[in-house]
C-alpha cells in the first residue's frame, strides 16, 4: 500500500484548491481530452466537460431527456423543413454580455466551415446548403436570424435535429473570442461552468458561471490519471471524489465496500477492421475473426457487469435487436501473417485486447501483436495510413437516436476509421438521415444495421455499463445513458 501511495504522489499533479479557496469536486479522467473545442471533441471526457460549459438551445437532462436550454420555444413549419427558435429573455455570457441570435449563426457556420474540420459536422448536413458550404463555403446556407428568431431551413426532414442541437457543436460562440475560428482558452461560456484553467496533460479546472449559476454549485477539477489503480487508491484515501475508470482486479472488492455506482449506457464496444487493406478487404477474413471472438467469455473476464453485444445498436436505441444470421463464408487463411491490434492503453483495454489475441490464436490460428497507445496518439494512428489492421473502440450515442452509431461507418465521415466504402450502406444511411421519425425510418435503420452484420463490417463485443468510483461524501451524482453528468448537481457533505 505504501508503494502505491508513493507512486500516486509522484505521478499525480498536486490537488490544489479552486478559485476563492472553495474545495472543488475532484474527478479523475483516464486521458487528456482530444480537444476542448466544441466542434472538435471526439472522446467522452471532452464531451463531458464541453456539455457543462457550452449550453445551446437544448440539453439532455440526468435521464437523457431533451430539455430547453437557451431556447424559450420553437415551431416547425413546411412539413418539418423549417424550424424557428426563440431565445429566453435575459440570457448572458459568463462575462456579462447578452447572448445574441447572431452568436448561434456564427457557431453553426463555423462548425460547417471546412477549415474548422469539425468531427461531427455531418450531423448538420440536413441543413439547406450545408454540404456545399462544407465543401467550398459557397451557396446559400439555411441558417439565419429573422424577425427576432433563429431560423434553420432543411433540405429534408431530420428526425434527430433537435437532439443534434443539444450538442456542444451547436452551442453559441462569440466571434470576438474565436479569432480566425480557433478555440481560445478563457472564452466566455453559456453553461453552468466556464473553463478557468488548463494544465496540459494534468488538470482542467471548471468554475461556476456567475451568469448561469445553480444554488450551492461547486467548482470541478478534472485530473488526468491514466492508471486506474492509482485513481482507485486516491478515491479510497479521500484524495479523489469521482473516478471514471476502475481497476478490474479490485472491482469486486470496491463494489462490496460501496465505492462503485453503476448506470446504463447506450454504448457499444467493438472490434474494427481496416476494410481497404488486406487481409480484411474480403468478408471471409472478417467473418473468421468474428467467429473466433468469444463475447460471453470476454464479458466474464471484465467482471460480468457488461452485456455481450447481440447487435451493433445498443438497448434503448431504435433499431436494437438480435443480430440476424450472418452470410455463409469460406474459410480464410492467415498463414504467415501477423496482424496488429491497436487500442487506447488503459488496463481494461489491455485485458480486452489480450482476450481477443488469445481467442484469435486458439480458434482461428491468427497471430496478433498488441499496440497500446495514449488516446491522442491512438486517434492519430487510426487516421493514418499505418493504422493497425484491427482496432478496439467504443461508441457512445450522443443522444437518443441511432444516427450517431450509424454515422461512424458512413463513407466520408471523419470518424469512419474502418474506411467503409460500402455504397449500399451509404444509401441506407442517407435514407435514415432524410426520414422523419416513424416506422419507415425504423425499417431503414434496421436494414442499415443488418447490412453491417451481414458484411461483418465490425464485430460488436459488448454493451458497456457505466461504472464510476464515487466517494460517499458526494451527493447528486447521476450519469444519463449518453454518459453525460450534470456537474452542477454535485454536492459534498
Amino acid at each position: 500500500m505504501k508503494t502505491i501511495l508513493l507512486l500516486a504522489a509522484l505521478l499525480v499533479p498536486s490537488l490544489l484548491p479552486a478559485a476563492n479557496d472553495i474545495e472543488p469536486i475532484r474527478v479523475q479522467i483516464s486521458g487528456e481530452p482530444s480537444s476542448l473545442d466544441p466542434a472538435l471533441i471526439t472522446d467522452v471526457s471532452g464531451y463531458l466537460i464541453a456539455s457543462n460549459v457550452y449550453l445551446g438551445l437544448f440539453y439532455l437532462d440526468a435521464q437523457g431527456k431533451l430539455r430547453n436550454g437557451l431556447a424559450e420555444s420553437y415551431e416547425m413549419k413546411n412539413g418539418g423543413k423549417l424550424f424557428r427558435f426563440r431565445l429566453k429573455k435575459n440570457i448572458y455570457w459568463s462575462d456579462g454580455k447578452p447572448v445574441q441570435i447572431a452568436d448561434f449563426v456564427f457557431a453553426l457556420k463555423r462548425t460547417l466551415d471546412p477549415a474548422t474540420a469539425a468531427r461531427d459536422v455531418s450531423y448538420l448536413f440536413s441543413i439547406k446548403g450545408a454540404r456545399k458550404y462544407y465543401k467550398d463555403k459557397t451557396g446559400e446556407l439555411g441558417i439565419r436570424e429573422k424577425n427576432g428568431a433563429l431560423e434553420i431551413e432543411l433540405e429534408q426532414p431530420d428526425a434527430a435535429l433537435l437532439q443534434v442541437l443539444s450538442m456542444p457543436l451547436a452551442a453559441p460562440l462569440r466571434p470576438d473570442f474565436w479569432p480566425e475560428g480557433k478555440w481560445k482558452a478563457g472564452a466566455p461560456s453559456t453553461g453552468h461552468y466556464r473553463i478557468s484553467s488548463v494544465e496540459k496533460g494534468q488538470k482542467i479546472l471548471l468554475v461556476p458561471n456567475e451568469k448561469n449559476p445553480s444554488t450551492g454549485q461547486l467548482p470541478v477539477m478534472f485530473f488526468v490519471i491514466p492508471d486506474e489503480t492509482i485513481a482507485a487508491n486516491m478515491l479510497e484515501t479521500g484524495r479523489m471524489d469521482v473516478t471514471s475508470s476502475l481497476p478490474l482486479l479490485d472491482l469486486p472488492r470496491l463494489k462490496k465496500e460501496g465505492w462503485v455506482k453503476s448506470f446504463s449506457s447506450a454504448t457499444t464496444s467493438y472490434l474494427g477492421f481496416q476494410l481497404q487493406r488486406e487481409p480484411f478487404r474480403g468478408r471471409d477474413a472478417r467473418a473468421a475473426v468474428a467467429r473466433a471472438v468469444q463475447k460471453k467469455e470476454l464479458v466474464q473476464v471484465l467482471g460480468g457487469v457488461d452485456l455481450p453485444a447481440e447487435s451493433y445498436l445498443p438497448p434503448g436505441l431504435a433499431g436494437h435487436g438480435k443480430a440476424s444470421a450472418p452470410k455463409e463464408s469460406k474459410a480464410a487463411s492467415f498463414s504467415g501473417q501477423t496482424l496488429r491490434l491497436g487500442f487506447a492503453g488503459t488496463a481494461t483495454n489491455r485485458t480486452i485486447a489480450e482476450k481477443i489475441q488469445d481467442d484469435l490464436a486458439k480458434r482461428a490460428g491468427i497471430r496478433v501483436t498488441l499496440e497500446p497507445m495514449e488516446w491522442k496518439v491512438y486517434l492519430a494512428s487510426l487516421r493514418s495510413e499505418q493504422a493497425p489492421e484491427l482496432f478496439l473502440l467504443g461508441l457512445s450515442a450522443a443522444f437518443n437516436d441511432p444516427i450517431s452509431h450509424l454515422m461512424v461507418f458512413a463513407p466520408g465521415n471523419s470518424d469512419n476509421y474502418s474506411r467503409n466504402q460500402n455504397a449500399k450502406y451509404a444509401e441506407l444511411f442517407q435514407t435514415v438521415q432524410g426520414l422523419p421519425a416513424g416506422k419507415k425510418r425504423d425499417r431503414a435503420v434496421a436494414q442499415a444495421e443488418k447490412l453491417l452484420e451481414e458484411e461483418t463490417i465490425l464485430v460488436p463485443l459488448f454493451y458497456r455499463a457505466q461504472l464510476y468510483g464515487l466517494s460517499p461524501k458526494v451527493k447528486g451524482f447521476a450519469a444519463n445513458p449518453f454518459r453525460m453528468i450534470r456537474l452542477n448537481d454535485l454536492r459534498r457533505e
